[in-house]
């Protein structure tokens, strides 16, 4: 929400009452969830999990 809020992001914190930031995160919160049941029920992985994978299991370089 940083990006979203802060002055250095997008600057919506300065316009937004606390009634309408609360409604914002609550709507981010719910579309993350939605998007992640989306992942599980076609069973892909997330972006995370993806890069952290990678990162974990990375093949080791063959040695001379």
């Amino acid at each position: 929400m940083g990006p979203v809020l802060a002055a250095w992001g997008l600057g919506l914190g300065a316009h937004l009452s606390s009634w309408s930031a609360s409604l914002l995160a609550v709507l981010t919160w719910g579309a993350t969830v939605a998007g992640a049941a989306a992942l599980e029920r076609v069973d892909r992985r997330g972006p995370a999990e993806v890069l952290l994978r990678r990162l974990t299991y990375r093949p080791e370089r063959s040695r001379p």
